[in-house]
């Protein structure tokens, strides 16, 4: 009873976070983007570890979740980073090393995903 109640408040949790991140995206509103962003980031990056990770037995299956997880957390990183530049430091993030290079290593870390979900 305990784990439905708790899956069904994460879920709630992820769909009021979509709904903001979708609003924010409809009104061009940077602000809350970079508020929602990273929380929405962060809780996909549970919801991967817990299924692909957690959950399975297959080796294969657990790689390709650790990839992905991985490359799904960085991006939430690399996005918390970005709104802490723009609302708090009011720095350009495009010219930042860690947020150009954060970026970059997520895309290689969806990469060996990728690559790794073909060799089953």
């Amino acid at each position: 009873m305990v784990n439905k109640k708790i899956h069904f408040a994460a879920w709630i949790y992820c769909c009021i976070l979509l709904v903001t991140y979708l609003f924010a995206i409809i009104t061009n509103n940077d602000f809350i983007g970079d508020i929602a962003s990273p929380f929405l980031l962060f809780a996909f990056t549970g919801c991967l570890y817990y299924g692909y990770v957690k959950k399975q037995e297959s080796t294969y299956y657990k790689w390709f979740g650790w990839t992905m997880t991985l490359a799904v957390g960085g991006w939430a990183v690399c996005e918390a980073w970005w709104g802490i530049q723009t609302i708090f430091l009011h720095l350009d993030p495009d010219v930042n090393f860690i947020t150009e290079y954060g970026y970059s290593l997520t895309n290689l870390m969806f990469f060996l995903g990728i690559i790794s979900s073909g060799y089953r």
